[in-house]
């Protein structure tokens, strides 16, 4: 399964469920880290499309647990659910106060 039958099928899965996601800017405040940057990876493998990490990829991290995603997959997921895909941890959300300014 590629990262875009991945996201469809996220995507299909909660079409009936309403939106408990994330907004735009909490997920955007998540940082981002380059594959080939990092000098140890754990699992190179996607959990959430299940596709091997190339050095040129961009991944997303979550705060909380520091799992980490495609960052086009974690994004696509996080706006449908507000929890992380792995341990189900809820990552920190932005404040209303630091969105409106």
């Amino acid at each position: 399964m590629d990262q875009t039958q991945a996201q469809e099928q996220a995507q299909s899965t909660h079409e009936q469920q309403p939106n408990k996601g994330l907004n735009q800017e909490t997920i955007d405040s998540y940082p981002t880290i380059v594959v080939g940057d990092m000098l140890h990876l754990d699992d190179n493998t996607c959990p959430i499309c299940l596709c091997e990490y190339d050095p040129s990829d961009v991944l997303k991290v979550l705060p909380e647990c520091v799992h980490r995603f495609h960052c086009d997959c974690l994004v696509e997921w996080l706006k449908l659910n507000d929890t992380c895909p792995v341990c189900r941890t809820h990552p920190p959300r932005l404040s209303s106060s630091a969105i409106d300014t």
